[in-house]
């Protein structure tokens, strides 16, 4: 049986793998995506799961990383293979995601760095 961080490992693992295999990140696309891996968990503290979640969703529409990050924590956020609703869940599952989501921003963070090559000092923007 795997804890819950082996399992997050392997399922960023597999999310960012498949976006460089498939060749879908330019370079500044890359670093827009590691910047956010880097910055999301602090967005999550100070704004809270819901509106992070919408504003990625939001920026989505005119930044493709924005949305790759969007579509990758909406895949982890999945129970019998359906998207969460966020707004109709009650508090204890909210917190509880929110918990989830931040043990799994541990794993986009250090796979910017390893895989991506992106630190925590660049903001991919141009």
């Amino acid at each position: 049986m795997q804890t819950r961080s082996q399992q997050n490992s392997e399922f960023v693992y597999r999310q960012i793998k498949t976006l460089l295999d498939e060749g879908n990140l330019i370079e500044m696309q890359r670093k827009q995506y590691g910047a956010l891996c880097h910055r999301f968990p602090i967005m999550v503290l100070r704004n809270g799961l819901i509106q992070t979640m919408a504003y990625l969703e939001a920026k989505g529409n005119t930044e493709s990383a924005h949305l790759s990050l969007y579509m990758h924590l909406r895949d982890y956020l999945t129970e019998s293979g359906q998207p969460v609703n966020l707004q109709r869940c009650d508090l204890s599952k909210y917190q509880d995601y929110t918990r989830r989501i931040l043990g799994a921003a541990i794993w986009y963070k250090r796979y910017a760095e390893s895989i991506l090559n992106v630190s925590a000092g660049e903001d991919g923007e141009q």
